[in-house]
């Protein structure tokens, strides 16, 4: 068996790249004008863009100065109904700690003047499970990773 690259996703990668070029372009011009590039808010607040480790936009979520990384995994995972136990934030390489707050600590990453919009990549970690029956009517779900029900 051997991995063939797929057009489609190489397409979808090309594109999101010249959108983010553009965005670039866009926010060089409107941040020599406003000092900004319209990102920050009066309460200190950024709204930061989540994409998929394969580029894709996943949804954009506003982080205050107090805002932890816990608080930004609930509202991540509330814009994209799933569970906070799926998901994870990543700022460059690091995880982002459920106790860490992301815009002092990784300010310098995230409020870098020449990005359109500063951004956090989501992993996504779904459960492994089964669900059994048995002849006494009884249905389990079992957690395939812990080995028990």
């Amino acid at each position: 068996w051997a991995c063939r690259p797929n057009p489609r996703g190489l397409a979808r990668l090309d594109e999101w790249r010249a959108e983010r070029r553009r965005q670039l372009s866009d926010a060089a011009s409107s941040t020599s004008s406003s000092g900004d590039g319209g990102r920050a808010h009066e309460d200190g607040g950024v709204e930061v863009e989540v994409i998929g480790l394969g580029g894709e936009h996943v949804c954009r979520v506003r982080l205050l100065p107090s805002t932890t990384g816990a608080d930004a995994v609930a509202k991540v995972a509330a814009a994209i109904g799933a569970l906070e136990a799926e998901i994870s934030l990543v700022c460059c390489t690091e995880p982002i700690a459920a106790d860490e707050v992301p815009l002092v600590a990784r300010a310098s990453i995230l409020l870098e003047a020449n990005r359109a919009m500063p951004f956090l990549h989501l992993v996504r970690t779904q459960q492994r499970l089964a669900l059994t029956t048995s002849r006494d009517k009884t249905i389990r779900l079992w957690d395939l990773d812990a080995g028990r029900c």
